[in-house]
């Protein structure tokens, strides 16, 4: 069966989340009022099959199986208050990427210094790095969760700068 999500806000993380999802074989619906129809990002991703919006209606959530949600949007935007309403799981980036994480996965979590704390993990972490383990750095600094963790081994390290949001979809 098909899954349909509908992903709240692009940006960064929403992208690599449609990414994700349409590799994964879903039904792929991103919807963000600032979106940039002209953006190379929403070209390549329109051209493989994954479909915008910028609308943010509720009739969206019509047919919604998931809805992955930009971390910067609030649970209280509407579109995502019905689809709480309407029991439609919602999840954010990170959660999608979780099952590729076969590695070890160090989360530095709080609301200051965690760029700064990644960044340094990351600095001594690399210092035993080899060919047969890397070390990764995504989440709110580096390149989106769901985009690295699939390229992972379990001889790898991720370190992010966000926490992990369980449980996994």
């Amino acid at each position: 069966m098909v899954k349909h999500v509908l992903v709240v806000g692009f940006a960064r993380s929403g992208a690599a989340a449609a990414r994700l999802l349409h590799a994964e074989g879903a039904e792929v619906l991103v919807s963000d009022p600032k979106l940039d129809m002209t953006d190379a990002r929403v070209q390549s991703l329109t051209a493989a099959g994954v479909h915008f919006t910028t609308t943010q209606t509720n009739d969206l959530l019509n047919g919604i199986d998931l809805v992955v949600k930009n971390p910067g949007i609030p649970y209280t935007a509407p579109i995502l208050v019905e689809a709480q309403v309407r029991h439609i799981e919602i999840v954010v980036e990170v959660a999608l990427a979780q099952k590729y994480l076969v590695g070890d996965w160090i989360a530095i979590t709080g609301s200051n210094g965690k760029t700064t704390t990644t960044e340094m993990v990351a600095a001594v972490l690399r210092q035993a790095e080899t060919d047969e383990h890397h070390i990764y750095v995504a989440g709110n600094i580096g390149v989106p969760v769901s985009e690295t963790a699939p390229q992972m081994t379990v001889q790898d390290t991720m370190v992010t700068g966000q926490s992990p949001v369980l449980p996994v979809p």
